[in-house]
Order: structure tokens, then C-alpha cells, then sequence
């Protein structure tokens, strides 16, 4: 008997589609269905003709890109093309490059954000009980089965998100919420980063936006330990530190409700 709806929204770039696929059937589809969900899958996934990253050392092509889509019908790609991130890339280009790469990894942000906000709408187009986002180039680690069952059994504004790797922000590779204002808010972010890089003159970042955005729209966030890891093209499992250091997560609780705009020193 189904006792939930759940809107599973991917975003971001695909790198390597096994790897991803069989992680999140069992520790992603699985746990929902064991706790009764009706689960939609759906998002707008970027496919460059080329990846050529030189700080994770990938060169290469996306192999073969459609077999998400056979998986998950609901799951379109999209190409991602300079053009469309064009104005944008030109205005966050005045501030400082956060990543001292040339804005490399500022053009890839920007392409991630556009692929988030497409899902977001998509999502958002009739109402559900659980909004989960989830990039489709990590490897699942753990099964989110408790974290799922925490967010079902206190519905509300909260997003929950992981506890490592928040770059003195929020992670922003994984987010579980039951509202949706609250879903629409995480997904279409990129609509305060003007006022984010505003505060202080710095450049754009993503998880110091991640949270700006949640502290000064006053959602509150809840920190979750479940891992999930990126992978490359090839297949690769990134070797993660996922060292979790509670005290400065409570810190960090203390700054969203107290000082957001801190966020984006």
C-alpha cells in the first residue's frame, strides 16, 4: 500500500551511468519502497560533447548517455551549451574567482544550477510528500533509509543535508525535504546569488550560497551522516573524506539562524 509520494529530482551531469544506477536503486529506490513510496524520478541532465576538466584530470565523452533515459523515462538530457549561461557567467565574472581556475569550475556551477532548476520545475508541477535532489556522478555509499524515515516523520520547512564535505557552507550534492516552498527555494537558489556575491563583494560559491540561501529565506536545516561519493567518467570512486566535525556543524546551525550573510565572506 502506497503511504507517501516521493519526487526524486536528478540534476548535474551524469558522468558514469552504472555506477550511479545500481547505487541508487539499492540505497536510494529501495529504502523508499521498502517505507511505502510512490516514487517519480525526473530532471533535465546536462551532456557536454566533451568533459575536459583539468582538476579532476577528465578528458573524455559521457559513454553512452542515453541508457539513463531507458532507466527513467521521466529523465531528458539536455545539451549544455555556453551560450545559455553566457549573461550570467559575464556578471559573476566582476567578482573574484572563488576557485582561482580561470572560472572554470564557476561555468560548470552555473551549467549544474540551469539542470537544477529545470528538474525543480518539473518536480514542482503537482504536489508530493518527500522532494529528494541527487547529483547522478556520486556512488551511493549508504542506504538513505533513515534519513528518509526522519524527514517522513516530521514534515515541515526543514531541509536535510549532508553533514561532510560543507565546504563552510552547506553540502549541496544531496537535499531531502517534505515542503515544497522549501524544494522550490533549494532549487531555484541561483536567483539570490546576485544579492549572495552583493553582501561583500566576493565571487560566487556553491555551498556558501546553499547556505545564505536557507538561512536568510529561514528554512532550517538538519545534517545527515549517509555518504554518497563522485565518480568520473571512467568509473572511478573519488576517494572522500567524509570526517564529520559535529561541533563545527552546530557552529554552523548557530550562523544560519544568526548571521546567514556571514555565509558569503
Amino acid at each position: 500500500m502506497t503511504k507517501f509520494t516521493a519526487k526524486l529530482i536528478l540534476f548535474g551531469m551524469p558522468r558514469h551511468i552504472p555506477s550511479f544506477v545500481d547505487s541508487f536503486e539499492e540505497n536510494i529506490l529501495a529504502p523508499l519502497h521498502e517505507l511505502g513510496g510512490a516514487v517519480e524520478v525526473v530532471g533535465q541532465l546536462n551532456l557536454p560533447r566533451q568533459i575536459e576538466n583539468s582538476r579532476s584530470g577528465e578528458l573524455g565523452q559521457i559513454a553512452e548517455p542515453n541508457a539513463i533515459i531507458h532507466r527513467f523515462p521521466d529523465i531528458s538530457l539536455r545539451s549544455q551549451a555556453d551560450d545559455e549561461i553566457a549573461g550570467e557567467l559575464e556578471f559573476y565574472k566582476r567578482y573574484p574567482d572563488r576557485w582561482d581556475d580561470d572560472y572554470a569550475s564557476l561555468r560548470n556551477l552555473l551549467h549544474q544550477q540551469k539542470s537544477l532548476q529545470a528538474g525543480t520545475k518539473l518536480a514542482l508541477t503537482d504536489p508530493a510528500d518527500l522532494y529528494v535532489f541527487l547529483r547522478p556522478d556520486l556512488v551511493y555509499l549508504d542506504s538513505l533509509h533513515p534519513v528518509f524515515a526522519r524527514a517522513l516523520a516530521r514534515p515541515g520547512p526543514a531541509i536535510h543535508t549532508p553533514a561532510w564535505l560543507t565546504c563552510r557552507g552547506l553540502n549541496d550534492r544531496i537535499a531531502i525535504t517534505t515542503s515544497g516552498r522549501s524544494a522550490d527555494i533549494y532549487g531555484s537558489r541561483m536567483k539570490f546569488g546576485p544579492s549572495f556575491v552583493g553582501e561583500y563583494g566576493r565571487g560566487l560559491h556553491s555551498e556558501r550560497l546553499l547556505a545564505y540561501t536557507l538561512g536568510t529565506q529561514r528554512i532550517p536545516n538538519r545534517f545527515f551522516p549517509e555518504r554518497a561519493a563522485r565518480c568520473r567518467i571512467g568509473g572511478q570512486t573519488v576517494d572522500e573524506d567524509f570526517t564529520i566535525k559535529w561541533r563545527v556543524k552546530a557552529r554552523t546551525l548557530a550562523r544560519l539562524q544568526l548571521a546567514p550573510s556571514s555565509f558569503a565572506k
